[in-house]
């Protein structure tokens, strides 16, 4: 299929201005474009991006027709790309700045998209590449998204007003709920991440300076954050499935690292662990050998753990078709549900499910057809 690609290049101000004050070209009766003398051109013609004065009718007639410069403005760096992203339309963008230790810029981007997205970029330093921060949608309720039609940052509040064709929507530009991990929130300059709450906060001004002068986030948090967000206790029965949940963003799913005291599950020796396709942690068959701290991991950030003990005094029996267990007793003997079984369940499971979407999907179209709409 057609690929489509957004591509936003960066430009000095002072090259822009340079070219605006240089010659126009002319296309003659043979169409050939030639450099304009300057003595053709009339006063009052804008010469930088600052001019805003009011413009004559013979200046306007002018520009009209005189649509290109002589001079060429090249990408800084040239012909370098700032930013670039694939199967996205961005059809506005505004930009804020930071700046901090005298000439030191940090530049950020906000841009709005065809399908009803926010990015937020992020450029460290003047001529390096954006990196994208985060990105969020403006109705994530509304399965129709409304392109993007107009932005605008109100510098002394520090709200991003979005427009559509259907709302304006109005936004914070921290937007520092939205990360997290300790690394994601730490390469924002509006939020810091408070390693004893575990969350990534807003920053004030007087602590924008700590923010800024952590250039490298990485090594910042592998040193200080110890503990996961979330430390949870649990008691299963014996031979009971357990199932662990990683709560994180689908864009990080597939960093997920599971450790059983601080060894990695895929290191162990034991078959009674599952990953599904979200990256939870399914333990089959419960028992007193499995005991211990099960701790999620993206990168070295642990996000949530739990101390999971076996109940001695408790046992799950039953039919593994009709109820979630791992032991079935069948003339005295204990069968232990395996790896297969279980997977075999869950896609039986799975099928079931996708049978009542589908019936519930022509139900809706049913109705929609013999019911008139209001």
């Amino acid at each position: 299929g057609d690929l489509t690609t957004s591509i936003i290049c960066e430009y000095s101000r002072r090259d822009i201005d340079s070219i605006l004050d240089g010659n126009f070209k002319e296309a003659d009766s043979s169409s050939f474009w030639r450099e304009l003398p300057r003595d053709h051109v009339p006063d009052g013609v804008p010469k930088n991006c600052e001019s805003n004065g009011s413009l004559s009718d013979t200046v306007l007639s002018f520009l009209r027709s005189h649509v290109l410069m002589n001079g060429n403005i090249y990408s800084s760096p040239p012909l370098e790309i700032a930013f670039q992203i694939s199967n996205i339309i961005i059809t506005r963008i505004v930009t804020d700045s930071i700046n901090y230790n005298n000439d030191n810029q940090i530049t950020l981007i906000y841009a709005g998209t065809q399908d009803g997205q926010v990015f937020k970029l992020l450029q460290k330093k003047k001529g390096e590449k954006f990196i994208l921060l985060t990105s969020w949608i403006l109705d994530e309720n509304n399965n129709e998204k409304s392109p993007v039609r107009n932005m605008v940052l109100a510098q002394d509040t520090k709200q991003l007003y979005v427009s559509t064709d259907v709302a304006v929507y109005q936004f914070s530009v921290n937007q520092c709920n939205r990360y997290m991990l300790c690394v994601e929130c730490e390469h924002d300059p509006l939020c810091h991440y408070d390693v004893q709450l575990n969350r990534c906060l807003n920053v004030d001004e007087n602590n924008q300076k700590l923010a800024i002068a952590r250039l490298q986030p990485e090594s910042w948090c592998k040193k200080s954050v110890q503990r996961p967000s979330k430390i949870l206790q649990l008691t299963r029965k014996k031979g009971e499935t357990v199932w662990l949940q990683c709560d994180v963003n689908e864009h990080l799913r597939s960093s997920i690292e599971w450790r059983w005291n601080g060894r990695n599950i895929q290191d162990t020796l034991f078959n009674n662990f599952l990953l599904t396709k979200e990256q939870n942690l399914i333990i089959i068959n419960m028992n007193i050998s499995l005991n211990g701290q099960y701790t999620c991991f993206i990168g070295h950030q642990p996000i949530v753990s739990y101390s999971l003990e076996t109940d001695r005094n408790a046992f799950v029996y039953g039919d593994v078709a009709s109820t979630v267990t791992n032991l079935s007793r069948r003339n005295g003997e204990c069968n232990c549900l395996t790896a297969e079984k279980y997977i075999e369940k869950y896609n039986d499971w799975c099928k079931e499910f996708e049978n009542y979407q589908r019936a519930y999907n022509e139900w809706e179209v049913l109705r929609d057809q013999s019911c008139p709409k209001p």
